[in-house]
């Protein structure tokens, strides 16, 4: 079976680069202090190629560049290099007490001993377009362990997976992979979608996003009865979402009511507005969060939500005596 080894970078949205929406969070002293880090191009695609990069544990002596084991990845001890390794990527998720986290992997990958020079930054991992995966946020939700027994424990920037302990968390982990990063479908029987929306369109939507979020492993609770401003908790691991369910005839151009607005602004982080358009013919469900860098709304392909703030209110009069 291909070697495999796990990297711990910083949290990003699409490694694509620095941008207004995607900054880098965690990742250790260096991007605390740079605001950067190699990592933030490991899924920038170059000629059909993606080449990633981590930190490597250690520090340099003698103007010797830090190495990987090799030996421990199937190869030579002098090895330059070793092809066909299953590279993971994990991170912290910025929510706290969310964890760290899966974030994606290359398949086939080429693992080089010491960094391969690249400006700015150097790379230690490359492999072909098509091998690789970067899962989008709400689909990073694989825990990696975090009890410093283990060889594989979370807080280390290379963690090797050869040894017994991590037998388990492998097994586990390449069934992730071969489900696309698709967590199994929660078991658990969910509230009838037509005893909590009664309009057609609305439970088209409700049901969309229902099967959308167990498809990837969340349980989904609905609390729309409880007017807190959002239809369903949806939560796996430590991950947990709050997801308002508004669905569309039409294109995606929804409107919140004032309790909806302001827990979409009190509960940020967490909130997520699930946008059913076409929900009779076609279905299309764009999710859309909040991205802290620029204050904004946006989808996973980096759409930004116009948000057009209204003022209303009720006005009662008594009754003429």
């Amino acid at each position: 079976m291909e070697p495999i080894i796990l990297f711990n970078i910083g949290w990003m949205r699409r490694y694509r680069g620095l941008t207004r929406t995607d900054r880098i969070v965690g990742g250790g002293g260096y991007v605390d202090k740079h605001g950067t880090g190699g990592e933030i191009d490991n899924f920038l695609p170059n000629n059909g190629w993606l080449r990633g990069y981590v930190k490597l544990p250690g520090r340099v002596q003698d103007d010797r560049a830090l190495q990987l084991n090799m030996r421990r990845l199937g190869a030579a001890r002098d090895a330059e290099y070793q092809d066909g390794v299953t590279v993971l990527y994990s991170a912290t998720r910025p929510e706290p007490g969310s964890g760290t986290v899966i974030i994606g992997w290359y398949r086939n990958a080429r693992v080089w001993r010491e960094p391969q020079p690249r400006h700015p930054f150097p790379y230690i991992a490359k492999a072909k377009q098509r091998d690789c995966t970067l899962l989008v946020e709400d689909e990073r939700v694989f825990p990696v362990p975090h009890r410093p027994g283990e060889s594989f424990h979370a807080g280390r920037t290379v963690r090797y997976l050869d040894r017994p302990d991590a037998k388990e968390f492998v097994r586990k982990v390449r069934a992730h992979i071969r489900r696309g990063g698709r967590s199994p479908a929660s078991k658990r029987s969910r509230t009838p979608v037509d005893a909590l929306l009664r309009k057609k369109v609305e439970n088209a939507a409700v049901e969309c996003v229902v099967n959308y979020y167990e498809s990837k492993g969340y349980n989904c609770r609905s609390v729309e009865k409880d007017n807190v401003g959002w239809d369903f908790v949806c939560t796996q691991n430590e991950v947990k979402y709050l997801v308002e369910v508004k669905g569309c005839s039409g294109g995606p151009d929804v409107q919140l009511t004032p309790n909806e607005y302001a827990a979409m602004q009190r509960n940020c982080h967490q909130y997520r507005l699930a946008v059913v358009s076409y929900a009779l013919a076609d279905p299309q469900l764009d999710v859309v969060r909040y991205v802290a860098s620029d204050d904004t709304w946006r989808t996973d392909d980096d759409r930004q939500a116009s948000i057009d703030r209204q003022v209303s209110a009720r006005v009662h009069l008594p009754n003429p005596d």
